[in-house]
């Protein structure tokens, strides 16, 4: 299993990979779904708290389900994969039926108390289990259960055991492979995606349309769709919007879930008919409330062919769980909205522990019932193309209402939300097919996100690095620090806990050495500037 391991405070916690622990007599075991980060995590790691035991794992506000259970634990609430009932926590008697959810006082690993680490929520759900790890170097003892609340949603689980009474969502960690990154640049539970059009004419196939075009896309297509179904999601994202066929008088939501057991349609003779991942459907409606969207949601929407298109293209089968955009009924959603929809999304289905692939429909140029249906803008396509091949979807950003609407791209609205699940990553293919009215685009992702390779220019000031940093910063800064430095430079600093290597950087103010000890390097710039300027008499 993985864990975020703090070796001393005041340093980053470091991923380690450690064996799956036993339950033992009167313990229990839980794989840990979503972990938040309190004031009291940043105190342990920041080393505000005395007395904190070495090779600890932060992270208590949690929730997670119990994956076993030792002897002499009995009476607690637990549900497996199979669906088995929830048995009563032991205080659950007097509050009436089952609970699948408990609030637990636990012993640290020396066996005493260790507050602020004394509680957790387990929250017992179905689904394929992420990586998990326990909040100490072994599995905490139960001293008590108190029964819980059985919300479905993990965000309104750890909003509740916060003690701000919400979940500061920019220092929320999903326990997975990286519990201590956020998700800023990929969505590693997002295993890969499709952005594919889904002209009319694929299907009605007139005598004005370029078969070998068809037929390529197709292909595409196919290859797309072996591709992705290797991947073994738990569950395909499809992402669309629908030709004002459902709705555009009564009520145009501008974000849909669709959670009815199945989802149908039929377009040009054909019929489509797919089942619908329904319960994480519903579980994503609470989440996304719980982050600030309200998205409408459905039991029996119909599939537009914008759906159901890619997805006879594609081929490959499993659960699929429609996301409808409003792409064509004005107002529609701003496309950095869209985005931060897709974000959600992919938060969402990585609290539920399910791997996704997304599909999104549209695209590109075209003007369907105007004047300019046989001009579409070929070379913002291929602008837009050349950006995202790059692996900087987030430039779809850039494009406001009026831009969409002027380049006949309404319709990437429905790949802002995709792009934001996915994240920043390059595309394992990439391909630009235009017909007389319509400018097609595939674009396929299949292989893991690179890892981040490149240091940054100006990195974040070491933790073990702050006495340098704070006597380069006073040269660069202070005349006086300067004059002590220049009259004397090895007494200088002599009082501050510097190591050997740092001592002669500081006496060297060499560049190469300031970089291999990872120091901030605007700050030996600057005190070498300052002190030729003073050395100068300027």
């Amino acid at each position: 299993m993985g864990a975020m391991v703090l070796r001393a405070p005041g340093r980053e916690p470091t991923l380690v990979e450690r064996p799956v622990p036993t339950a033992g007599p009167g313990q229990l075991v839980a794989r840990v779904l979503a972990c938040g980060v309190c004031r009291a995590d940043l105190h342990v790691v920041d080393g505000d708290l005395p007395d904190i035991p070495a090779e600890i794992v932060p992270g208590h506000e949690v929730v997670a389900r119990v994956r076993s259970i030792g002897d002499g634990v009995v009476e607690f609430a637990r549900r497996g994969r199979g669906g088995r009932k929830s048995r009563r926590c032991p205080d659950a008697r007097e509050k009436g039926g089952n609970v699948r959810a408990c609030r637990l006082d636990f012993r640290g690993p020396r066996g005493d108390t260790l507050p602020p680490f004394i509680r957790m929520s387990l929250k017992t759900t179905n689904g394929p289990p992420p990586t998990w790890s326990t909040g100490y170097r072994k599995p905490p003892v139960i001293r008590r259960a108190i029964p819980f609340s059985d919300d479905p949603d993990a965000w309104r689980e750890l909003a509740s055991l916060s003690t701000t009474g919400d979940v500061n969502r920019d220092r929320m960690r999903f326990a997975r492979s990286e519990p201590w990154k956020s998700s800023m640049t990929t969505q590693t539970d997002i295993l890969g995606g499709v952005f594919m059009a889904h002209a009319p004419q694929f299907f009605t196939l007139p005598e004005t349309e370029d078969r070998a075009t068809v037929e390529r896309i197709r292909g595409l297509a196919q290859e797309n769709g072996r591709r992705l179904a290797a991947l073994e999601p738990d569950v395909t994202v499809v992402v669309a919007n629908d030709h004002a066929n459902q709705f555009l008088l009564h009520c145009v939501p501008a974000f849909m879930l669709h959670r009815g057991a199945e989802a149908r349609g039929t377009f040009a003779g054909r019929e489509f008919v797919h089942e619908v991942a329904h319960e994480a459907a519903t579980k994503l409606v609470r989440h996304l409330q719980a982050e600030g969207f309200d998205p409408a949601f459905s039991s029996n929407a119909a599939l537009d062919y914008a759906f159901g298109i890619p997805l006879d293209f594609l081929g490959f089968g499993g659960p699929i769980l429609p996301v409808y955009v409003n792409a064509y009924i004005p107002p529609q959603p701003a496309i950095e909205r869209c985005y931060a929809f897709g974000q959600a999304l992919a938060r969402g289905l990585a609290a539920l522990g399910l791997k996704a692939v997304v599909v999104a429909s549209g695209g590109l140029s075209h003007f369907p019932g105007t004047d300019r249906y046989a001009h579409p803008d070929i070379d913002f396509d291929r602008k837009l193309m050349a950006e995202l091949e790059s692996g900087n979807l987030r430039w779809l950003l850039s494009l406001d209402p009026a831009r969409l609407d002027a380049t006949g791209n309404i319709e990437l609205r429905c790949w802002a939300v995709a792009a934001g699940m996915l994240g920043e990553r390059k595309p394992d293919l990439v391909s630009l097919d235009p017909s007389w009215h319509h400018d097609y685009a595939t674009l396929a992702w299949w292989s893991p996100p690179a890892e981040a390779g490149e240091v940054p220019h100006y990195p974040e000031i070491a933790a073990d690095r702050v006495a340098l940093s704070g006597l380069l910063h006073a040269l660069a800064t202070d005349g006086e620090a300067r004059a002590r430095y220049l009259a004397n430079p090895a007494a200088y600093g002599r009082d501050a806990a510097l190591a050997a290597d740092e001592r002669a950087a500081l006496l060297s103010l060499d560049e190469g050495a300031m970089r291999d000890l990872a120091i901030h390097p605007f700050l030996p710039f600057m005190a070498r500037l300052q002190l030729d300027r003073q050395r100068g008499g300027a």
